[in-house]
C-alpha cells in the first residue's frame, strides 16, 4: 500500500493505492421494487467489463432508458472512438443501440423503453466504443414483494441498499479497500439551517462548490461549480436520497472526470451528506453540503 497524490479533474486527492487479487464478476440480483441502474464498461486495458443481473420472482423491469454514455478511445492508435453504443442480452441479444460520429443513434429491434426485464432470465449488459468506454443503464423495477409484508426493507417504491443499488464494476466484488476520505478543512461553516424538505435548489458543498438541484418527478438534474460539473440520478420514493452519476470538465468521462454519487437529505431539510467516487470504485469520498437561503 502506498500513498500518492494525484490531480484529477481540478481535485487534487491523497489516495490510498492498493493492490488485491480481482474475484470475477457476480450477477446482481434485483429482488425488490424500485429504480436501479447497472454499468458496462472496457476497461484501460480495451477488456470488456459486462454487467450481469438477474430480476426475481414476480417481479419486471419496464422504463429502462440511458442514464449516461461515453465513447472511449482507439484501442489502436489511440484517438477518440468515432463509434459508441451498447447492447442487451438474455442469451440472445435483446437491444442493441450504435452511434457514429454525430449520426442519430441506430437502435435495434425496438425502442429501449418498450423493453420489458421478465424474472427467470440472467442479462447482459456490453458496452463497446474502445478504451474507457461506458454506459449506465437505468430501469425500474415493479411487481408484487418477495418477502412478507411488514419485513424490514420491503416497501414498494423504496431503493434498498441491495446488490445493484450502487452499480458495481463487471469483474469486481467490493472489499472495501481503505475506507473513506474527506476533504481536510472543507465542511461549509456554520450550524446547518432548516429549511424545505426536498433536495431541490441550492448547496453549498465541501467538494464541489455550490451545487444546484432541479427534480421533474422520479429524475434528477443539476449542475455545480467545480470544473463545469453537473450531475443526472433519479429520487428515491421518499424524496430523500438522489442516487446518480456525476461528471465535469475536461472530459466528463469516467474514471477520473465522470463516477457514481448518492446524497441525502437530513430530516431537517437544511442540510445534505452523501459520498462520491471515480467512476464506479469501491473507495469512497465523503460529502456535505448546507443549504443555499
Amino acid at each position: 500500500m502506498k500513498r500518492t497524490l494525484i490531480t484529477l479533474c481540478g481535485l487534487s486527492i491523497a489516495l490510498l493505492l492498493l493492490t488485491a487479487t480481482v474475484p470475477a464478476a457476480e450477477t446482481q440480483l434485483f429482488n425488490k421494487p424500485g429504480a436501479y441502474y447497472v454499468s458496462a464498461s472496457i476497461d484501460a486495458g480495451c477488456s470488456p467489463n459486462p454487467a450481469y443481473f438477474t430480476i426475481a420472482d414476480g417481479l419486471t423491469g419496464t422504463d429502462l432508458k440511458v442514464m449516461g454514455i461515453s465513447p472511449g478511445f482507439n484501442c489502436v492508435t489511440g484517438a477518440p472512438a468515432d463509434t459508441q453504443g451498447f447492447q442487451l442480452e438474455a442469451g440472445p441479444i435483446i437491444y442493441s443501440e450504435s452511434k457514429y460520429l454525430d449520426n442519430p443513434p441506430v437502435v435495434s429491434p425496438a425502442p429501449l423503453s418498450t423493453i420489458t426485464l421478465s424474472s427467470g432470465s440472467t442479462y447482459t449488459l456490453y458496452a463497446y466504443g474502445g478504451r474507457n468506454a461506458y454506459v449506465v443503464l437505468e430501469f425500474k423495477v415493479t411487481g408484487g414483494l418477495t418477502t412478507p409484508p411488514g419485513t424490514p426493507g420491503t416497501t414498494p417504491g423504496t431503493t434498498p441498499a441491495t446488490p445493484g443499488t450502487t452499480p458495481a464494476t463487471p469483474g469486481t466484488t467490493p472489499t472495501t479497500p481503505g475506507g473513506t476520505t474527506t476533504k481536510p478543512g472543507s465542511t461549509p461553516g456554520g450550524p446547518a439551517v432548516s429549511g424545505p424538505k426536498t433536495l431541490e435548489g441550492k448547496w453549498k458543498t465541501d467538494w464541489w462548490g455550490v451545487l444546484t438541484i432541479t427534480i421533474n418527478g422520479g429524475s434528477v438534474t443539476g449542475n455545480y461549480e467545480e470544473s463545469q460539473g453537473r450531475i443526472n440520478g433519479t429520487l428515491s420514493a421518499d424524496g430523500r436520497t438522489i442516487k446518480g452519476w456525476w461528471s465535469e470538465a475536461p472530459t466528463y468521462q469516467r474514471p477520473e472526470c465522470a463516477g457514481i454519487f448518492t446524497i441525502t437529505l437530513s430530516p431537517d431539510g437544511g442540510s445534505i451528506s452523501g459520498e462520491w467516487h471515480f467512476g464506479e470504485s469501491e473507495y469512497k469520498y465523503e460529502m456535505k453540503g448546507t443549504r443555499v437561503k
